[in-house]
């Protein structure tokens, strides 16, 4: 099933725009962090089973436990082999687009390799690619003709380097970029810009390398850079290990250390204004519908709202003892806010930019760190879904599970580090089916499609139908 360029960008939004990217160690830092995080909830998932069954909360609803199935998931294909990995290098990264799902790797040798599968068929399509022997493999990522592959070179001194494809023939395209160790911020079609340590900011075409534009003139340290998302492109189902941010609108926002804010225009890349947001760079930032949402790291009980539309702006404060968790667009001029305190649930809050008004408010799922949106319905936890008034329309009653996203209209849960039942939900009932089992422990997350699950088993990487 073809995916919507609108929603594959809108894909990115939530990436690690607000943490610069560092070099192959950090990025060996952050895989171990990672798995580290996957084994434990792994571990507390199969706690809760050997204890003495799965634990039923009573909450009233149509949502049924799914009959009990052994039936296998049907596997499209032969396994792909990803080679003997190292422990210490991030996990493999895979992105779908119209039903092609590129990967990218490192084995043991250093070798950094990259595939495209089909999906329908399972065949590939072209044979893989080996980028030679590198010092680190970052990510991958794709837009419309071409596949960027972020590495690292030098093992002495590590420094990211950008390799790129021609999507349809695999062929490697004859330039390679240099994206700095500043987050990369990917536009609709093929621009991509590129933020330098100083603050230099310009942009390229990425089928053929050449700049569109350059800001010479800018030397202030950049803390971070982020894109306006517009509400047509707002919804969020981003890849796993993806360190991207995306923008959809026509504005760049960057943020310098001292919490100043240049708002730039995307197109061409000159500084139109400059806001403040505070002493500090903010803690979190998004820019949505023409208005700037921040949180400082001092003040994690307010968001501050600045419009640059000319608008008065203003802040959102919470009630004393409460901090902002998660911060995310969720609908045209609506914010959504997940807060906590230390002796108080968490709160889902979705408010008006313009007034700043709160529109409506429910409590979080138990242990709730993020929010989700997905043509207005909100997914927050990976356990709860609310529709854009606010009514509860799922909620997980098994501890352990994590939903996500598999179209408009459905949640899938896939098991990590384990094997088990592969099971959907159709949100606007809550009737849930199980799909099939998985027999063999996954390694990473399956990455999905509408009727595609493909998975990292052993070191193999296995298609499977999900299309019931």
């Amino acid at each position: 099933m073809p995916v919507d360029l609108d929603d594959l960008y809108a894909s990115l939004a939530r990436q690690a725009d607000t943490v610069p990217l560092g070099g192959a160690d950090s990025a060996r830092r952050r895989g171990k962090q990672r798995r580290r995080t996957r084994s434990m909830i792994a571990a507390a998932a199969a706690v809760c089973l050997v204890g003495g069954g799965v634990a039923w909360v009573a909450r009233p609803g149509p949502e049924q436990s799914p009959p009990a199935s052994s039936t296998t998931l049907t596997e499209i294909g032969s396994p792909r082999s990803l080679g003997v990995r190292s422990p210490d290098d991030l996990p493999e990264v895979t992105m779908i687009v119209e039903n092609i799902a590129y990967t990218g790797w490192r084995e043991a040798s250093g070798e950094v390799k990259i595939s495209a599968l089909d999906l329908r068929t399972g065949r590939p399509v072209w044979p893989t690619r080996s980028l030679g022997r590198l010092a680190g493999f970052e990510n991958i990522v794709v837009v419309p003709g071409t596949l960027l592959v972020k590495v690292h070179v030098e093992a002495g001194r590590p420094r990211p380097a950008m390799h790129v494809f021609d999507t349809a023939t695999g062929r490697q395209r004859p330039y390679i970029t240099d994206p700095t160790e500043q987050t990369l911020v990917y536009g609709r079609g093929t621009l991509i810009n590129k933020i330098g340590g100083t603050g230099r900011l310009w942009a390229t075409d990425a089928a053929t390398g050449r700049i569109l534009w350059d800001e010479t003139t800018t030397n202030v340290p950049v803390d971070r850079t982020i894109g306006m998302t517009i509400t047509a492109s707002g919804d969020d189902d981003r890849p796993p290990a993806a360190q991207v941010t995306y923008f959809s609108g026509n504005r760049i926002l960057q943020a310098d250390k001292k919490g100043q804010l240049m708002i730039r225009d995307a197109g061409t890349g000159k500084l139109l204004e400059t806001r403040s947001a505070g002493s500090n760079a903010p803690e979190k930032l998004i820019l949505h519908d023409y208005r700037i949402y921040s949180v400082q790291q001092e003040q994690p009980d307010r968001v501050q709202v600045i419009d640059l539309d000319g608008g008065p702006g203003g802040v959102i404060r919470l009630p004393a003892g409460r901090e902002v968790q998660d911060l995310q667009p969720c609908g045209e001029d609506r914010v959504c806010v997940l807060d906590r305190s230390e002796d108080a649930p968490g709160r889902l809050t979705v408010y008006q930019g313009a007034t700043r008004q709160k529109i409506w408010q429910v409590e979080a799922p138990k242990g709730a760190t993020e929010v989700s949106s997905r043509k207005g319905r909100l997914l927050v936890g990976g356990s709860a879904v609310f529709s854009a008034g606010g009514k509860q329309l799922f909620r997980a009653e098994e501890e352990g599970r994590q939903y996500r996203w598999l179209d408009d209209q459905h949640l899938i849960d896939v098991p990590v580090w384990q094997s088990g039942p592969v099971v959907t939900v159709t949100v606007a009932t809550g009737r849930k089916r199980v799909l099939g089992t998985l027999d063999q422990p996954i390694g990473s997350y399956c990455s999905i499609a509408p009727e595609r699950l493909l998975c990292n088993e052993d070191g193999e990487l296995r298609l499977y139908d999900i299309s019931g």
